[in-house]
């Protein structure tokens, strides 16, 4: 209990100074909030002199007026004379404090002590400041939320979702961590231009930027140039190799302040989705390799099969034309020049097979000199003789090789589905068994199985044939 003070002795200086020097806030009111004591920690914090709150009531000291859980608190406190702490995790706004300096909440809690001051109930406040804590604490959670994040989107590389879900992905995770903003992905495409990759839903971000280079001089001043942006802030996504793959976005209105820790959580984004990229490249690769011959770069007979029975099993199962090409003489060039002849020879008549068929079609390499076309575009045995010369001539062309010219026809099989089979294994089997007719008739020939007597030499036309 609080003894009557003197009001004949006069106020000890070294107690004032010694009041002065605490860093927790004092406040002695009665039940109706009338302040007695105010010490120096309270006029730093508030601007509002011992003086100035000396009798005054708390609740009409300032413009905010204190919560209501506050001044139930104090009068609870002097009615039943029980302790009690307010925490700032249950009542984050008691008294409107502002940090000494900044234009911040001053984040506290306060301790009320119930005692008797002259003669009447009163209750003594002791407010400390936990901003340091508060700040900890949301800093942790922060640090927690991206670790949860990172997990997530780690997750998704790591089972090879679709490059799309793990960019939708980590816009919303970003979203999520800095409210109030929007995230946003560009990537370099073919022109040299950054685009969106995903349907375009942003407000706030460019959906494409034009590049006049991706030198490491123009990256630089884009990179510069975006940070100056209002409400915008851009990471580039560098490959291994040091070349620009893409920019990752973060955007707010402009009347909104930055988001917390957005920087942080942009670069550490950045990574994620360099390291998204990187395995959607490798991924890619690894396709590529398990479904493409690696000499020629045509389809391998893995994925030959795998789109033959599609095009078979197809609810909407249309005509096309199946062409196994096996080249003449091939062998004799293998003996007479060597492997590193025939292997560039295969190499040039895959490009030269390339350029000729329709995109919808597809070329392939089963061994050796065999090659298989499977083209939808030509879907009767009419157009599947015309397909099989055009071929024919192509690959017939001279092909220069070091200090000697290659040359080289073909005799090609037809297999029509579904006349001639209506299976992967059926379709191979006629156009291989046509193939041969035409190879035994006398080469640079095409033959169909189930059509003996239409055989024609492919050098010439269809007029003289």
């Amino acid at each position: 209990m609080m003894s009557d003070p003197d009001p004949k002795m006069p106020p000890d200086p070294t107690l004032q100074k010694i009041f002065g020097l605490l860093e927790t806030g004092l406040i002695l009111c009665n039940d109706q909030g009338q302040i007695f004591l105010w010490n120096a920690w309270m006029e730093r914090v508030t601007g509002i002199t011992s003086h100035e709150a000396s009798q005054a009531q708390l609740h009409l000291l300032f413009t905010t007026q204190p919560s209501k859980a506050l001044q139930d608190a104090i009068k609870e406190a002097c009615k039943n004379k029980l302790s009690r702490r307010l925490s700032h995790q249950l009542h984050p706004y008691l008294l409107p404090l502002q940090q000494p300096g900044k234009d911040q909440q001053l984040h506290h809690s306060i301790m009320i002590r119930p005692l008797e001051y002259q003669g009447q109930a009163a209750c003594l406040l002791q407010i400390n400041d936990v901003s340091s804590a508060v700040r900890r604490e949301l800093h942790l959670r922060e640090a927690e939320a991206l670790l949860r994040f990172e997990k997530e989107i780690l997750s998704l590389v790591a089972h090879n979702q679709p490059i799309n879900k793990v960019w939708q992905a980590l816009c919303e995770g970003i979203e999520k961590l800095a409210p109030g903003a929007e995230a946003g992905l560009l990537l370099l495409n073919a022109e040299q231009g950054l685009v969106n990759p995903l349907a375009a839903k942003n407000q706030l971000l460019p959906s494409n930027i034009s590049l006049d280079s991706t030198s490491p001089a123009s990256l630089a001043a884009l990179s510069q140039e975006l940070q100056k942006t209002p409400g915008w802030w851009a990471c580039p996504l560098i490959t291994a190799d040091e070349q620009l793959a893409g920019v990752l976005q973060l955007g707010w209105p402009e009347d909104a302040s930055t988001p917390t820790g957005s920087q942080t959580l942009l670069e550490r984004s950045t990574q994620l989705a360099s390291i998204a990229l990187q395995n959607h490249h490798q991924l890619l690769q690894v396709r590529h390799l398990a479904e493409h011959d690696s000499l020629t770069g045509l389809a391998n007979r893995s994925q030959l099969t795998r789109k033959l029975q599609e095009a078979c099993e197809a609810a909407s199962s249309k005509p096309f034309s199946l062409l196994f090409i096996d080249l003449d003489g091939f062998k004799a060039i293998n003996d007479t020049h060597g492997h590193d002849a025939g292997d560039a020879l295969l190499v040039e008549l895959a490009q030269r097979l390339e350029q000729l068929l329709p995109k919808e079609d597809l070329a392939a390499r089963l061994g050796g000199d065999e090659l298989i076309v499977l083209s939808p575009s030509h879907s009767t045995l009419d157009e599947a003789y015309q397909l099989a010369e055009k071929l024919n001539q192509l690959l017939a062309q001279p092909f220069p090789w070091q200090d000697t010219t290659l040359s080289t026809g073909a005799s090609i099989g037809i297999a029509v589905f579904p006349d001639q089979g209506t299976s992967a294994n059926q379709l191979l089997t006629q156009a291989d068994n046509a193939m041969y007719l035409a190879k035994s008739r006398g080469k640079g020939q095409a033959a169909s199985c189930d059509l003996p007597s239409v055989v024609y030499n492919a050098h010439k036309s269809n007029s003289e044939g």
